[in-house]
């Protein structure tokens, strides 16, 4: 019991004498899966924490049960604000405080087999102080996510009007959408079925919406909702308008304009907890490079995202930032994402990658990654030189990993505010000036001959089961 305490963050800055209280004075409950631990609207006053297992959060709205919240081991519920709030039974704590049970906001199912530590209301109020911080502190971030499901479970085909295109790709296009009963602007990745089936995508994309649903990170793209219909299917997510670091690291005209160290310094931390969080999760990325990192700093394209369970032997990413490893197509994990961290914070001071062929022949640049060589000014800061050197290391169990924490206690982050970062509470070093929320100056002009060639697809129906999308 002691080590399930010890283990929970929440509970970290409690004394060990009322970490011994919890042990003595609180039940651990299991449930199974699918039993209902609360009920929305049953009156109650009990603080949960979710030691194993996980549970599903929904809310009635408007006839329907949407899901609002999947919480895992170290999660909470019934942590303290405003009855009025919509996230999940956060009406508990006040009810402790108040010492009148309150009517629980929303129901509670275990997902699979739970157990839960139970604590009730006088010993939640003799625990109350130490822990109020880790509440207060997750309640912006509860809320937020609890209103954008809600949101999300308002958006259909019939709701959304198209109003700027930001791209086109082989699929399809990525547009910006109002949508209209809110007045809320989104994006919407449409992709034609057919095309997709054509050429063997159709898996890849089913597993990018499935990644992409289950991440919740402040620097990783927003997802809200996939839909679909006859020819088409479409992922919904947040807006990013501030353009692609890629504008910020090379000008218009294709010149190289490196970035000062602290600003390189700001980007590089928002990837390396975005990849700590997906390499926890047992994710790799394989696709970094600054054309897929958004704004304040987001991750937004996950088409070679993977969940892996063991090496994998996939050939794929940008030429400058394959890893040796899958050049040499031996199998690959995480570290291939720490390489390519690596490129991004070279590129990123220097304008350039360090693996980069004049007539980008792919031969060649694959060629120089396994030479290896990166060459340094000899006016090099000797810490970023060293952080460089650390995630470019060839041998992948040798590499500097975001997983091991060897990366945010670099000296190159010397003081650096990551707590701060991660609330985004750190000044960026550029803030797009965006007017409205079809604003897309900060992106290419789209090729319009591009439009009409997909087009073609329009008319083309597909031959697969889409019912998993």
């Amino acid at each position: 019991m002691m080590r399930s305490v010890q283990s929970i963050p929440l509970l970290k800055d409690l004394s060990e004498l009322q970490k011994q209280q919890l042990i003595d004075q609180t039940p651990l409950i299991p449930y199974t899966a699918n039993q209902t631990i609360l009920t929305e609207g049953a009156f109650g006053n009990d603080f949960y924490i979710v030691v194993s297992g996980q549970v599903n959060v929904t809310q009635a709205i408007d006839d329907r049960v949407v899901h609002l919240n999947t919480l895992s081991s170290g999660d909470y519920f019934g942590e303290q604000v405003g009855t009025d709030s919509l996230i999940p039974l956060n009406a508990d704590a006040q009810a402790a405080l108040q010492e009148v049970p309150a009517r629980r906001n929303a129901s509670v199912t275990a997902a699979t087999a739970v157990e839960c530590l139970v604590i009730d209301h006088a010993l939640f109020q003799s625990i109350r102080k130490p822990i109020q911080t880790a509440l207060e502190s997750n309640i912006d971030a509860r809320n937020q996510m609890s209103q954008d499901k809600i949101f999300a479970a308002s958006i259909s085909i019939s709701t959304l009007e198209r109003t700027k295109v930001l791209g086109i790709g082989s699929f399809g296009l990525v547009y910006i959408a109002k949508h209209v009963p809110t007045g809320r602007f989104v994006a919407v990745k449409e992709m034609y079925k057919a095309r997709l089936e054509t050429s063997k995508q159709m898996g890849h994309v089913l597993a990018e919406k499935d990644l992409l649903s289950s991440f919740h990170h402040p620097f990783i793209l927003k997802y809200l909702v996939a839909l679909q219909e006859e020819r088409k299917v479409y992922i919904v997510t947040e807006s990013l308008l501030g353009g692609e670091l890629f504008q910020r690291i090379v000008n218009p005209a294709g010149v190289p304009t490196p970035l000062p160290m602290d600003s390189a310094r700001f980007y590089a931390g928002c990837v390396v907890k975005a990849l700590k969080y997906l390499h926890t999760r047992n994710v790799a990325y394989r696709d970094l490079k600054p054309e897929n990192i958004h704004g304040y700093a987001k991750i937004v394209d996950f088409g070679f995202a993977k969940k892996l369970t063991q090496k994998t032997y996939t050939l794929c990413g940008t030429p400058e930032y394959l890893a040796p490893e899958i050049v040499m197509g031996i199998g690959h994990g995480f570290m291939v994402d720490n390489w390519a961290l690596g490129i991004l914070i070279y590129e990123m001071v220097v304008g350039d990658s360090p693996f980069a062929d004049i007539k980008d022949d792919h031969m060649t640049i694959c060629r120089s990654i396994l030479r290896g060589k990166v060459e340094f000014r000899k006016d090099a800061d000797p810490e970023w030189r060293r952080l460089v050197e650390g995630l470019l290391t060839r041998e992948p169990t040798k590499r500097m990993s975001c997983l091991a924490g060897a990366v945010e206690s670099h000296p190159w982050f010397n003081g650096f505010a990551w707590d701060d970062l991660l609330a985004q509470k750190m000044p960026a070093p550029w803030t797009p000036n965006v007017v409205a929320g079809d604003d897309v100056r900060w992106f290419s002009p789209v090729d319009t001959d591009e439009l009409t060639e997909l087009k073609e697809w329009d008319s083309v129906s597909p031959e697969k089961d889409w019912s998993e999308f």
